[in-house]
């Protein structure tokens, strides 16, 4: 496998220097040991340039050291920047908390998007879940944009869309993106898919299911705004 240029691993490693920079200009808004995060992040970084220049088949890279060193490394990274704030944050300080959280979240699931095979598809490199949709409401802002709650059996997020015909108790595909505030609604996801069969709730939706083109651009945005 071209693990030099497997999508999965570089939107990891971008995700890793959009870290960084959040620490190196101290926005991180709740107590954090610089020089610790600073090193668990080279060091973790460290363990995902050893998967990235391994060429392993995925089959083999998923029950290699290398991918157990670099686990143990994001559990570490996730401890140096636990913590909690110590005053109510501004709306741009909670966007910052969530975008960490984002990070950490993603860093830890890298395992099952290699478990999905040799395929390089740009759509494998971030999580794609059958979510229902739980709430819709208009947004408080944007004539055109509407804020909808939806759920799978065991995590829920916030999904500001501008789907006109958005309709409570759908299912449809939510690609967890990084958070990003849509004038004054924090979005933690964004729909890609139409409705889809209620079995798919809960589930990682195969790219056939997917509407991948707004996707794909976020995230190319995503791997040049952070140079990986």
């Amino acid at each position: 496998m071209d693990t030099a240029n497997d999508y999965r691993i570089l939107v990891c490693e971008a995700t890793l220097n959009k870290l960084m920079k959040l620490i190196n200009a101290s926005r991180i808004p709740y107590p954090v040991k610089k020089e610790k995060a600073v090193s668990s992040i080279r060091e973790l970084h460290s363990s995902l340039m050893a998967i990235k220049y391994c060429y392993l088949p995925a089959s083999e890279l998923t029950k290699s050291d290398l991918l157990k060193d670099y686990e143990s490394k994001v559990f570490i990274l996730t401890d140096a920047l636990s913590g909690k704030p110590l005053k109510k944050l501004s709306e741009t300080e909670e966007l910052v908390v969530d975008e960490v959280m984002w990070a950490l979240n993603f860093l830890k699931g890298l395992r099952s998007r290699l478990e999905l095979g040799e395929d390089n598809k740009m759509e494998y490199a971030v999580d794609v879940l059958g979510a229902e949709v739980v709430s819709v409401s208009k947004h408080p802002n944007a004539d055109a944009l509407w804020v909808t709650r939806a759920e799978t059996f065991d995590k829920a997020f916030t999904v500001v869309t501008n789907i006109p015909d958005i309709r409570k108790g759908e299912i449809r595909c939510v690609a967890l993106l990084p958070p990003v505030n849509l004038r004054g609604v924090v979005s933690e996801a964004m729909y890609c898919s139409k409705p889809l069969d209620s079995s798919f709730k809960g589930r990682r939706i195969p790219s056939d299911k997917l509407e991948v083109k707004e996707l794909r651009i976020q995230i190319e945005q995503f791997l040049k705004r952070f140079k990986a």
